[in-house]
């Protein structure tokens, strides 16, 4: 029997894909033309663009911060100001990174915490009796390194899902 069985839910979901791919690959081409050993105001611009991509992308996916959007207003304030130090770019800048880690931790890694700790005794403790001490100390060993994995996998750059 031949023919082609199409379902309007996969083609979307494939687009979907496709899509993700795409801004991916236009996220990747603006990072690397952006100069970073010179930082000016037309390199900050640049940068706030570039956040507002990435904010935008993580709304798209469901994922929103009220730290995050209120930083990039600051940063976008920021900008039309003549009078704003390094220093206090730098506390913006540090504002946005820990929005980011708040993100991955509540989006990408705590979904994994509970199961990591069942599975991970199931995998690497096979005949061996561990102390409480060494068996923690194995389980936080491998869940950094799924969650270092799991984080690598979605950053721009990284492997295609």
């Amino acid at each position: 029997m031949y023919g082609v069985y199409r379902e309007d839910k996969f083609e979307a979901l494939g687009l979907t894909f496709r899509l993700e791919r795409i801004a991916t690959r236009l996220m990747e081409k603006i990072i690397n033309h952006i100069n970073l050993n010179y930082i000016s105001a037309k390199t900050l611009n640049r940068i706030y663009e570039l956040l507002e991509y990435f904010r935008e992308g993580l709304e798209l996916d469901g994922i929103s911060s009220q730290g995050l959007n209120s930083n990039l207003q600051m940063l976008k304030y920021s900008l039309t100001s003549s009078s704003f130090s390094l220093d206090q770019y730098l506390n913006i800048f540090q504002f946005i990174a820990d929005d980011v880690n708040k993100l991955v931790q509540k989006y990408f890694l705590s979904t994994y915490e509970y199961p990591l700790k069942m599975i991970i005794p199931q995998l690497f403790v096979k005949d061996k009796k561990l102390n409480d001490r060494d068996l923690k100390q194995l389980i936080h060993v491998k869940s950094e390194e799924f969650s270092r994995d799991v984080i690598s996998s979605r950053l721009p750059g990284s492997a295609v899902r």
